[in-house]
Formats: C-alpha cells, structure tokens, sequence
C-alpha cells in the first residue's frame, strides 16, 4: 500500500536443527584366521580337562584303596581277637593246672610264677587286639562317614586266580594308571603353552557381519559384510621369557616322565 514502509528481507537464512538418529543392530564376529592360536587354545584347554579327569579318578583310586584297606584291617583284626581270645583261654586253663600242681608239689613256685607271667601276658595281648579292633572299627566308620557298626560281610580271603605277567601289569599300569594320564596331559599342555606364545605376533583376521533393525532410518545401509585384519605390533608381555618358560616347562614334563619309565622295572 503506498505509504506504508517496506520490511527488510534478507538475501539468506540460517536455521540449526537438531535430530537425534538411533539406530539398533546385529554385530557378528567370526575368527578365520588366528594363526594357530585358537587351536593351542582348544588343546590347551582339552589337556586340561584330561588332568583334571586324572587327578579325580587318581582321587577315587586311592579312596578306594584306603576303603580296601580300613575294611579288611578290621576283618584281621577281628581275627586276631579270636586268636588272642583262645589263647588266653588256653593258657588260663594252663595257669590252673600249675597252681593244682604246686599244691601237689609236683611243680615249684617258680614255674607257677612263669604260669601266672604267661597268663598277665595273653591277657594283655587280648586287651591290645581288642582296642585295635576297636580302633579299625571306628577309622572305618569315619572314611565312610557312618554313625553305625560297620559289620564286614566278606570274609578274608586270598585270589587263586593267576596273577598274569610282570609285563601285562606293565602294561595295564602305563595304559590305565592316572599318574601316567597326567604325565600325558602335562605334555600335551606345554606343547600348546609353546605353541600359543610363539603365535602372539600372527595377524588375525575376522569375518565381520552387521544387520540394521531400525528399517525405517535410510542413514544407513541395511547389512554389511567385511573383513577385518588385526596384526598386533607390540605387546605388553615379554614374548621371550614366556617362550623360554614354556620350553622350560616342556623339558620339566619329559625328565618327569623319563623318571617315571625307569622307575618301573624291566
């Protein structure tokens, strides 16, 4: 309209927009190559499992053994009570017929005197069976872990069957034996121990895979495969020393095991 002033209008405009983008995904990451470290690691791991199986059954073996052993010590001695039960009662009937004969004046004094020192004795040695009778049967109840009488129901008895070879005992030890299956495991972990630190230089390269859920944002692609190759520089750990203490620990293994074979007799 004539008259009216005019408003400024300026040739550009600046305008600050702020948005905030979020975006959700799936990141995958897949080893194909690690040089040989993955696979030190698996058996690393492996060995360690088989000495851990060991060392439990090692564990059940001498468990075992001590079972057998606190069992059949209560069965001999009980045994040995019986024995030392009957000879009291036969040296107390000696002990008797001593004293009658000392009256006749058949026999001395002395000799009755040696009669009553036998008697002393027998009972002594029945009273020392019968504590350690006692004793056996408490040890057992223990290792098993019962408040009850343990009541032994398979008597003594000794193996007719043949006992085999020296060299199939050799043999079945070596094989079975869990002293050997650790010797095992502990050569086979400082092999993998020297193989996993002489590869701590090797590239590794990775399969890389990301999945996009946020369809509605077009900032990004919606999936995107690749590769990607680390290869470590330096490193923080003394590769050398751990290198040199896994042989170290290589030749520790097979001087044990060499210990081991001559200790078995030929």
């Amino acid at each position: 309209m004539p008259g009216l002033p005019t408003p400024h209008i300026p040739n550009s405009l600046n305008r600050a927009v702020v948005t905030d983008l979020t975006s959700f995904g799936l990141l995958g990451m897949w080893p194909i190559y690690t040089g040989g470290r993955l696979d030190a690691v698996k058996g690393l791991a492996s060995s360690q499992t088989l000495a851990a199986q060991a060392e439990r059954t090692e564990a059940e073996e001498q468990l075992a053994t001590l079972v057998a052993q606190r069992y059949f010590q209560l069965l001999l001695a009980k045994r040995v009570v019986a024995v030392r039960a009957e000879v009291t009662v036969g040296v107390t009937q000696h002990q008797r017929d001593a004293a009658r004969l000392e009256k006749g004046g058949l026999i001395s004094r002395a000799q009755r005197l040696r009669a009553d020192v036998a008697l002393d004795s027998a009972r002594s040695d029945e009273a020392q069976a019968r504590s350690d009778a006692e004793i056996a049967q408490v040890a057992l109840a223990r290792l098993l872990a019962v408040n009850t009488l343990v009541r032994p129901s398979t008597p003594l008895f000794v193996n007719s069957l043949p006992v085999g070879s020296l060299q199939s005992f050799i043999s079945t030890g070596m094989r079975e034996n869990a002293n050997w299956k650790k010797i095992d495991s502990k050569r086979v972990q400082a092999e993998q121990a020297l193989k996993l630190h002489g590869k701590q230089y090797a590239p590794t390269v990775f399969a890389i895979g990301n999945y996009n859920l946020n369809r509605g944002q077009m900032v990004r692609s919606n999936w995107a495969i690749g590769l990607a190759v680390s290869v470590p520089l330096v490193h923080r750990i003394n590769t050398g020393k751990m290198i040199a203490a896994a042989k170290l620990d290589q030749e520790r293994v097979e001087v044990v095991a060499r210990q081991a074979e001559r200790d078995i007799p030929p």
